[in-house]
């Protein structure tokens, strides 16, 4: 069987994990000279997403969605967390299975052995594709090359969207990043953590002290899902912030972002394209050093204009997870 004259992107999750598929493809495309195609799966994070990107994609790099076997379409809205994943049910299923061999870690090498590179969040993974490779699958890496955001910057532009590439640069001077929704809602990792992992907001207010910020007099502008909540947690710890939208916009939070001369964000795939964007506008962009205690964040991402800083969060009794908010 003949191999398509064009890479298969298989992407997943929310609007920047699809945000970065593309940046990577972008980088793939430039650097071998071949077309490359999304295909997204709406439902395999256990978490429904709807496809944002479109707008940015040709209609030749769009092939219809992906299938999750066991979740059934209904009428689900982008964020909302299924209760019934195959994942989450008693008894065998085919996402247990593909599981299974993940924790073997075997899944990767079966895929290459069909010509799929799963990227894993490394960047080393993405330097093993090759012109040969048929797929690519995430999770995808942020990266900083001016030709990727030269092209980046052209669909946004022909896209009617909020540029992030063209933000004054230093317009901001601390922003930070707080992912709250599902991250607080979700079942939690281990007995000390509560939810699926909350940064603990003494965090911020630690990473601020090293920059010599004085967090009483600093305003800080604030992105996140909730916002209300994330800056009554941050006035706990004596950090007063400013919603950066009083209805939050994912492409102007990008924009805000790169503009910032401090970035601070969460374990996030948001925060890493934050991040990205920070870094190309020569601003300074604070990320975990692990992802939730465990890895090498600043090995797995191979950016040196990145900063990592060791991160805690919120333990289970924390009244973010036992009140209404």
């Amino acid at each position: 069987m003949l191999k398509p004259n064009y890479f298969l992107i298989k992407s997943t999750g929310g609007t920047t994990a699809q945000l970065l598929a593309l940046v990577n493809a972008i980088y793939l495309s430039v650097k071998f000279n071949k077309n490359f195609k999304i295909k997204y799966y709406p439902y395999s994070t256990g978490t429904f997403w709807n496809f944002e990107i479109e707008k940015l994609l040709k209609d030749n790099e769009i092939l219809e969605a992906g299938v999750t076997r066991g979740v059934s379409p209904t009428d689900f809205v982008s964020g909302d967390f299924i209760a019934d994943f195959p994942l989450r049910r008693n008894g065998f299923s085919y996402e247990k299975a593909l599981q299974f061999i993940h924790k073997l870690r075997l899944d990767a090498p079966l895929r290459r052995m069909r010509g799929e590179i799963v990227i894993g969040g490394k960047r080393k993974n993405l330097e093993k594709v090759k012109f040969k490779t048929s797929a690519v699958s995430g999770n995808f890496v942020p990266i900083i090359d001016n030709e990727v955001f030269s092209e980046l910057s052209s669909r946004f532009d022909k896209a009617k969207l909020p540029n992030p590439f063209d933000a004054i640069k230093g317009k901001d001077e601390v922003v930070i990043h707080y992912r709250l929704g599902d991250m607080r809602k979700m079942p939690a990792r281990g007995s000390k953590m509560g939810g699926h992992g909350v940064v603990n907001p003494e965090t911020f207010k630690e990473i601020l002290e090293v920059l010599k910020y004085d967090f009483k007099k600093t305003t800080v502008k604030l992105v996140s899902d909730e916002p209300e909540v994330a800056i009554k947690l941050l006035k706990d710890v004596g950090i007063y912030a400013i919603s950066n939208n009083t209805s939050p916009s994912l492409w102007q939070d990008l924009k805000s972002m790169a503009s910032s001369k401090v970035f601070i964000g969460s374990m996030s795939q948001f925060s890493f394209f934050g991040a990205m964007l920070c870094a190309f506008q020569g601003g300074k962009p604070y990320l975990p050093s692990k992802i939730y205690g465990v890895g090498d964040t600043q090995s797995d991402l191979n950016i040196e204009n990145f900063n990592y800083f060791d991160y805690k969060y919120l333990p289970s009794e924390h009244y973010l997870f036992h009140t209404t908010l």
